[in-house]
């Protein structure tokens, strides 16, 4: 089901490039990158639980309860009483200012031979987990880099995730593309995701795991598809008589927002920055 305005129908001969662009983009880097990336992310959990879990456990509650994360140091006190190293790998392996606190002061309270081994341990961990396309462009609340809040949003480790953006990119994107031109649509895009990682950044200020997925940038395009599309009977279904107004973008939104609020395990930080993703749509 394709949907076209009701006073601009579409011209074959200009189909809306951005948006087939940006829905084949998605699928195209899921599908070069996630199997590299698993593979890798494979490789570190092993690693981790072989050469690191055994030295760096006993130090991490000392050093995550100085943050006040007492709801994290449980999930992960119950993660190595059932030998779920993927929880603690994610973690502990992930958070640098926990390395660089060892690496500065280890050997204060490590012996000598254990902390020259885990200094090289850490390092070939360290050089794998850089090479992760999540690290490299995702949004990490560790590090401030700019570019990545326009970047994170074309990576995703899950299918149905890439999916559904793709199919809310050719459903709304294309929508919004024939009304407005692909300015508009870029500027949803662009902003949404900015705004979505945003409230990441203030709502995560102790992740250690970087923001990836689309789910902010189509929040984005659904804000403005619904603003532009206020009124009744300003879509058409294509090829059907069927009318419809803007308020069905409302509806996507809220259906996107509880399945990754359900999915993030009830993150409302995850919601507030998709929210916010929406509104800036609506400016826009």
């Amino acid at each position: 089901m394709l949907l076209a305005p009701t006073d601009k129908p579409f011209d074959y001969r200009q189909p809306p490039r951005l948006s087939l662009g940006l829905a084949a983009l998605l699928l195209v880097l899921f599908a070069w990158l996630t199997p590299s990336d698993n593979e890798r992310m494979s490789f570190l959990n092993d690693f981790y639980a072989q050469h690191l879990l055994k030295v760096e456990w006993p130090l991490y509650p000392t050093h995550i309860l100085q943050s006040k994360q007492v709801a994290t140091l449980d999930k992960l006190k119950t993660a190595y009483e059932h030998n779920e190293d993927k929880v603690l790998t994610a973690q502990m392996g992930f958070d640098r200012s926990f390395t660089d606190s060892i690496a500065s002061s280890g050997r204060d309270f490590l012996e000598p031979e254990i902390f020259g081994q885990w200094q090289q341990d850490r390092q070939q961990f360290n050089q794998e987990r850089d090479q992760l396309r999540s690290v490299v462009l995702g949004l990490d609340s560790q590090r401030f880099r700019p570019i990545t809040y326009f970047t994170y949003t074309f990576l995703d480790n899950n299918s149905l995730n890439v999916l559904a953006s793709a199919i809310l990119l050719l459903l709304v994107g294309m929508a919004i593309e024939w009304a407005m031109g692909s300015g508009a649509l870029l500027s949803a895009w662009l902003i949404g995701s900015l705004c979505a990682g945003l409230s990441f950044s203030i709502t995560h200020f102790y992740s250690v795991t970087p923001l990836i997925g689309s789910a902010g940038a189509i929040s984005g395009v659904l804000g403005l598809a619904f603003m532009h599309f206020r009124h009744a009977n300003s879509l058409t279904v294509m090829g059907t008589q069927t009318k419809l107004g803007g308020w069905l973008f409302l509806g996507l939104f809220i259906l996107l927002t509880a399945f990754n609020y359900l999915n993030s395990q009830f993150d409302m930080g995850i919601a507030i920055g998709l929210g916010a993703a929406f509104i800036s749509g609506i400016i826009v």
